[in-house]
């Protein structure tokens, strides 16, 4: 027997090693920071850091031991492990990843003094929440004398995770034969009690029956193994300590609500990461990130709430509203939300309204003064410089060149911003009445009393306490009268987790979340290097949505759009991969979720989708169409410019920057756009089940509230991203609260020409200016005005403030 353990410490046989050192577990089910001996691929199924000690007890004495220590996150996991027979260290170096889920693989290398390096292999599959499948691949460049020894194991729940049973078969030389034999395990395991686990193993090998007792407090397990007969592979008796980040159940010590988690938002809130280079990835945090976040911290039995510390937090008024939700619905679990802010405007404020408190900086401002749309109108600019802006549009709220056309705004466009903004504004101070007890009528009263210090904020009701941010734990404390509440930030408190008792397995169905984000342009994708803004590249996105159709794994698409429209040619290129989707041989479900934006292009893409969902606030419609040039014939004159032109062709002159455009001209460009208008109205009237006149009417580049849209019948629904969701549930047959799996659209790979580029830090010194940035974003757009091509493109940028 200890010629046998020599040997197989000596050439570092992972179940060799686990046989003697490690409490005995199957491969097919180990889980822990003992993986690195049993199995390395079950390292990556539970997260955070873990420590374990085990010692080989002969005789009273603890004669052969090993330590481990490991972490990491979303389920790729390292780890080191020290082992000592009574003679010599060994090491193993082992790590774990998940490669889909309910899949993972992993490798170890074993060294030490007395052995060249050996590289073992292990894979961990899932295929029900019943069945677990493993396997390893030991000493698989069979060094040292030795040879490859593989184990594979079948695991099985009957009744629920607090049942297992399993078995291991091991194939392995014996050198004593000189030939390979096969040898079996059987392992079973329960936990009826929280916290108190009895095992039971059996080696065929050597005849060996064993007993065991787990036994957990939160974040720490001792278990203890023992022969009950024979001369056996365990001998007197193994003794095992593990800590775990993530919190196991226990018997003696139940999971408090005594957390508070403290979130920072300070940036930007985007759609999604997008990555031009290696070191070069969109900054802010992402929509979809937070409200995941919200519902995963709900669950969290140690949470008892959250603290938002709102900073310059930045977004639309429809991103916005789905933060709140996704805030609303934490609270309807019962916890609590306390919000701080040292300022704050009015966006920032609707966010923060809807804590059960909100506590303010002494020192600090409200700017709560109401929702306002600036338009600028440079006519007067370009006029003394020479320049003319020529711009035709179809329908009369078509406004995309009145910013270079007109002095003021005109009827029709102010007819469209006051609808729009009076959607808006209802739901900015319904949604603040409500949470803080008043009739919207006082509320926007109140508002109209702005800006506000921070003891005004306090007498008219907008805040609750004005305390410093060093006070929080204490405000805490008197707020819900226990001093045993630990205010945590959320990076220190995503390091912890749960540990995951259930087998993750693999999701029947898949959903393709496809984000269709910036103004549309032909070709790929791309971000601004000075604004760090995205443009939605026709290529891209087609090439996307075309992946996700293609994917026999993916049942519906959820086509998640922030877009004031641009390029109609790039537009329609992405709409027919949707037409496609939805009409072809094998259909499959397209639910579009709109964002702040989903206008003119934005809404031609969206429009032959099976269910458009828009939120309150949205930006939506402007179905209509405009094209046109500047022509600096004038300011050539002012600066003594001459331009002769050679051409063949009456209208080979056309959009020449040196002449403006005659009459026929502008009626032959009337009539080109004009058509691209009927075929756009032609469209939306067959994905929405309208007339062509009915979309005439209600179109005619006039833009719409998520509320107007649904009343003129060009959305389904109003609602955010969450309701998306379980709409696209409910096409593919899966109850709202059933987990499926999300596969996210583009993929955007490096840019290894990009690497060094800088965008971002040009784009975060251009934060501290937001007017010269804002210049930047619309010099972008006027570029896009110029591309002498029929545009479906939003009015104006507009921002709400």
């Amino acid at each position: 027997m200890k010629k046998l353990l020599f040997g197989l410490v000596l050439f570092g046989c992972t179940i060799g090693a686990s046989a003697q050192l490690v409490p005995p577990a199957s491969v097919s089910t180990t889980d822990d920071i003992f993986s690195i001996d049993r199995n390395p691929a079950g390292l990556a199924i539970n997260d955070g850091i873990q420590f374990g000690f085990s010692g080989n007890i002969e005789n009273g004495i603890a004669d052969r031991y090993g330590l481990y220590l490991g972490g990491g996150q979303d389920n790729n996991i390292s780890g080191l492990g020290m082992r000592y027979n009574g003679t010599n260290y060994t090491y193993t170096y082992g790590s774990g990843a998940k490669i889909v889920r309910g899949s993972y693989f992993g490798f170890s290398l074993d060294f030490g003094e007395m052995m060249a390096p050996q590289y073992n292999l292990g894979l961990t599959v899932r295929p029900t929440r019943f069945i677990s499948l493993g396997g390893t691949a030991d000493n698989i460049t069979e060094n040292n004398g030795g040879r490859t020894s593989y184990t594979a194991g079948l695991a099985l729940r009957p009744f629920g995770n607090r049942f297992t049973i399993a078995a291991d078969a091991v194939y392995r030389y014996d050198f004593t034969s000189d030939e390979y034999t096969a040898d079996a395990r059987a392992f079973l395991s329960t936990e009826l009690v929280n916290g108190l686990a009895l095992n039971g193993y059996y080696d065929n090998t050597t005849e060996t029956v064993g007993i065991g007792v787990g036994f957990n407090l939160p974040h720490h397990k001792v278990e203890a193994v023992s022969d009950v007969s024979g001369d056996g592979w365990i001998q007197d008796g193994i003794a095992a300590y593990r800590y775990s980040a993530s919190s196991m159940r226990t018997v003696v010590d139940p999971v408090k609500e005594d957390k508070f988690v403290l979130l920072t938002l300070d940036g930007p809130i985007i759609e999604e990461k997008m990555r031009s280079g290696l070191f070069s990835v969109t900054p802010g945090r992402t929509l979809t990130n937070f409200i995941l976040q919200m519902e995963r911290y709900s669950r969290r039995k140690d949470i008892a709430g959250i603290v938002l510390y709102i900073k310059n937090v930045s977004t639309g008024p429809a991103k916005l509203k789905e933060m709140r939700d996704a805030i609303d619905r934490f609270r309807d679990t019962g916890k609590k939300v306390y919000v701080y802010m040292d300022e704050g405007g009015n966006l920032q404020y609707y966010l923060a309204s809807v804590a059960d408190k909100v506590f303010m900086n002494p020192a600090g401002s409200l700017w709560l003064t109401g929702l306002s749309m600036q338009q600028i109108y440079i006519k007067g600019l370009l006029d003394k410089i020479g320049v003319k802006a020529e711009f035709v549009h179809v329908g009369e709220y078509k406004s995309a060149g009145d910013m270079f056309t007109e002095d003021s705004t005109t009827e029709a466009n102010a007819l469209q911003l006051n609808a729009y903004l009076d959607d808006v504004y209802d739901m900015f101070t319904s949604g603040m009445a409500e949470s803080r007890g008043m009739s919207q009528r006082e509320i926007q009263s109140v508002i109209d009393q702005g800006p506000f210090t921070p003891s005004g904020a306090r007498e008219a009701g907008l805040v609750d306490s004005l305390i410093y941010h060093d006070e929080l734990k204490k405000m805490i404390t008197e707020e819900n009268g226990n001093d045993e509440y630990e205010l945590m930030s959320e990076t220190r408190y995503n390091r912890r987790g749960e540990w995951h008792y259930n087998w993750e397995t693999p999701l029947s169905e898949k959903i393709a979340v496809v984000y269709a984000v910036g103004q549309i342009t032909t070709g790929k994708s791309q971000r601004s290097p000075l604004t760090g803004t995205v443009t939605m590249g026709s290529e891209t996105i087609s090439n996307a949505i075309r992946k996700a159709r293609k994917d026999k794994t993916v049942k519906a698409i959820l086509l998640r759009i922030d877009s004031p429209g641009g390029s109609g040619l790039a537009s329609d290129i992405i709409w027919r991969e949707i037409h496609l989707t939805v009409t072809g041989d094998n259909p499959k479900p397209v639910i579009v979720s709109m964002s702040d934006l989903a206008a003119s292009g934005g809404y031609y893409i969206a429009m032959n989708a099976d269910t458009i969902i828009a939120d309150p606030a949205t930006i939506t419609g402007s179905i209509g169409v405009i094209a046109g040039t500047f022509s600096m014939d004038d300011l050539f004159d002012k600066a003594g410019v001459n331009m002769d032109v050679f051409k063949r062709g009456e209208h080979s002159n056309f959009f020449s920057v040196s002449d403006s455009m005659t009459t026929e001209e502008r009626e032959k460009l009337y009539s080109l756009i004009n058509d691209f208008y009927q075929d756009f109205i032609g469209k939306v009237a067959d994905g929405r089940g309208m007339t062509t006149a009915q979309v005439d009417s209600l179109g005619r580049g006039r833009i719409y509230s998520g509320e107007g849209g649904k009343d003129a019948g060009f959305v389904d629904e109003v609602g955010g991203l969450k309701r998306a969701l379980e709409i696209t549930k409910e096409k593919i047959g899966v109850a709202s609260d059933e987990d499926v799996a999300l596969e996210f659209y583009p993929k955007y790979s490096v840019d290894f020409l990009q690497m060094f580029n800088g965008t971002d830090i040009m784009a975060k010194r251009l934060e501290a200016y937001p007017a010269l940035q804002k210049a930047l974003r619309e010099m972008d757009r006027a570029t896009l005005l110029s591309n002498q091509e029929a545009l479906y493109l939003l009015p104006y940028m507009l921002e709400v403030r």
